[in-house]
Protein backbone atom coordinates (compact mmCIF):
# COMPACT_ATOMS: atom_id res chain seq x y z
CA UNK A 1 0.00 0.00 0.00
CA UNK A 2 1.35 3.37 -0.93
CA UNK A 3 0.46 6.64 0.66
CA UNK A 4 0.53 10.07 -0.80
CA UNK A 5 3.64 12.09 -0.17
CA UNK A 6 1.77 14.89 1.63
CA UNK A 7 0.12 12.32 3.93
CA UNK A 8 3.53 10.96 4.94
CA UNK A 9 4.90 14.46 5.54
CA UNK A 10 1.84 15.36 7.63
CA UNK A 11 2.21 12.15 9.64
CA UNK A 12 5.90 12.83 10.29
CA UNK A 13 5.14 16.36 11.45
CA UNK A 14 2.19 15.39 13.65
CA UNK A 15 3.58 12.19 15.09
CA UNK A 16 7.16 13.30 15.80
CA UNK A 17 6.46 14.02 19.46
CA UNK A 18 4.69 10.73 20.08
CA UNK A 19 7.45 8.82 18.31
CA UNK A 20 10.12 10.59 20.36
CA UNK A 21 8.16 9.86 23.54
CA UNK A 22 8.06 6.16 22.63
CA UNK A 23 11.80 6.10 21.94
CA UNK A 24 12.53 7.92 25.20
CA UNK A 25 10.35 5.49 27.15
CA UNK A 26 12.18 2.60 25.52
CA UNK A 27 15.56 4.12 26.40
CA UNK A 28 14.51 4.62 30.03
CA UNK A 29 13.30 1.02 30.26
CA UNK A 30 16.51 -0.31 28.71
CA UNK A 31 18.62 1.77 31.12
CA UNK A 32 16.61 0.35 34.04
CA UNK A 33 17.23 -3.18 32.77
CA UNK A 34 20.96 -2.50 32.36
CA UNK A 35 21.17 -1.12 35.90
CA UNK A 36 19.26 -4.11 37.29
CA UNK A 37 21.52 -6.60 35.51
CA UNK A 38 24.64 -4.70 36.59
CA UNK A 39 23.48 -4.83 40.20
CA UNK A 40 22.74 -8.56 39.95
CA UNK A 41 26.16 -9.21 38.42
CA UNK A 42 27.86 -7.18 41.16
CA UNK A 43 25.98 -9.19 43.79
CA UNK A 44 27.08 -12.48 42.22
CA UNK A 45 30.69 -11.31 41.99
CA UNK A 46 30.64 -10.15 45.60
CA UNK A 47 29.09 -13.37 46.86
CA UNK A 48 31.22 -15.81 44.86
CA UNK A 49 34.51 -14.11 44.07
CA UNK A 50 37.67 -14.78 46.02
CA UNK A 51 40.11 -12.04 46.96
CA UNK A 52 42.23 -12.83 43.90
CA UNK A 53 39.23 -12.43 41.57
CA UNK A 54 38.69 -16.13 40.84
CA UNK A 55 35.10 -17.35 40.76
CA UNK A 56 34.08 -19.85 43.45
CA UNK A 57 31.11 -22.18 43.60
CA UNK A 58 29.94 -24.99 45.86
CA UNK A 59 29.33 -28.51 44.58
CA UNK A 60 26.74 -30.34 46.66
CA UNK A 61 27.93 -33.82 47.67
CA UNK A 62 31.44 -33.22 46.34
CA UNK A 63 33.09 -35.94 48.46
CA UNK A 64 30.65 -38.64 47.35
CA UNK A 65 31.07 -37.56 43.72
CA UNK A 66 34.86 -37.24 43.85
CA UNK A 67 35.69 -40.49 45.69
CA UNK A 68 34.78 -42.84 42.80
CA UNK A 69 36.73 -40.61 40.41
CA UNK A 70 39.82 -40.69 42.61
CA UNK A 71 39.81 -44.48 42.86
CA UNK A 72 38.77 -45.00 39.23
CA UNK A 73 35.58 -46.90 40.06
CA UNK A 74 33.28 -44.97 37.77
CA UNK A 75 32.89 -44.68 34.03
CA UNK A 76 31.47 -41.16 34.17
CA UNK A 77 33.69 -38.41 32.83
CA UNK A 78 33.18 -34.88 34.10
CA UNK A 79 34.18 -31.92 31.94
CA UNK A 80 34.28 -28.34 33.13
CA UNK A 81 33.67 -25.83 30.40
CA UNK A 82 35.75 -22.68 30.72
CA UNK A 83 33.67 -19.56 30.42
CA UNK A 84 34.09 -15.87 31.01
CA UNK A 85 31.65 -13.16 32.02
Amino acid sequence: MQCRRYAMEAHQANAARSHLALVCALAVDQQRQINELSNRLAAVNTAHAAADGSFLWRIAGFKSKATPEVYGTTSITVFLVVFSL
